[in-house]
């Protein structure tokens, strides 16, 4: 009789301690994961919603940037489609830029061409002057992309 409830002393005791194992380890890490895969949506969420916002959309070009911006189109650097909302920029120039300065002169030939067209439709598609491939885009919704 007295093995007998030493083994059910044994046994009850090792449910206990699985019961806290299994609440500890395993219910903890499932709640870990929940909360991890909610922070992950949440924080893609708030990428996407602020993704228009890195990109500052309240430019307005000064005079010396617009003179700047002419003189590249003289130039043949750049040309413009302004009724489809197109700009064409030389490879050799394209490619001397680092991501920063692609995304900021993409903006800048969005307002270019929005105050050229006489309107508020800041958005622009980027082609490579030599191939014709569409390589960046950028909108005030959507922002500023690189293809």
């Amino acid at each position: 009789m007295q093995k007998n409830q030493s083994r059910i002393t044994l046994i009850f005791g090792v449910l206990v301690l699985g019961f806290f194992v299994y609440k500890i380890f395993i219910e903890d890490s499932e709640l870990s994961i929940k909360e991890a895969e909610k922070t992950r949506t949440e924080s893609i969420k708030t990428e996407r919603e602020s993704k228009a916002s890195k990109v500052s959309t309240s430019l307005t070009l000064n005079q010396s940037q617009i003179d700047y911006m002419e003189k590249m189109i003289k130039q043949g650097y750049i040309a413009y489609e302004l009724s489809s909302h197109e700009v064409y920029i030389s490879p050799v120039l394209w490619a001397g830029m680092d991501y920063k300065l692609k995304q900021d002169v993409t903006v800048s030939c969005a307002e270019y061409c929005a105050m050229k067209n006489g309107n508020n439709l800041v958005y622009i598609a980027v082609f490579d002057k030599q191939s014709g491939k569409k390589i960046a885009k950028y909108s005030q919704s959507w922002g500023y992309e690189v293809l």
